[in-house]
């Protein structure tokens, strides 16, 4: 599963994407929470990325979003 985030930090937003279990977090830097949301959204709606956690400027959290993936390949027993 592949977490993003956007966040905050140090007067600029980042967006941020891990892999569970991973140490390596790949991040990039905005000026505007529009511009980091806009291309975490995009990830996001192109199954790059499972979730996505916003926080907003003073570093309370925000909100998530996921996209939820369809079971049609299971196999019922």
């Amino acid at each position: 599963m592949i977490h993003g985030e956007v966040y905050k930090k140090n007067s600029v937003w980042w967006y941020t994407k891990q892999t569970e279990g991973s140490a390596l977090r790949l991040s990039s830097k905005f000026k505007t929470k529009a511009k980091a949301f806009a291309v975490a959204e995009e990830e996001l709606n192109e199954g790059r990325i499972d979730n996505l956690h916003t926080w907003k400027g003073n570093g309370s959290y925000e909100s998530c979003m996921a996209i939820c993936k369809s079971k049609e390949n299971r196999n019922e027993i």
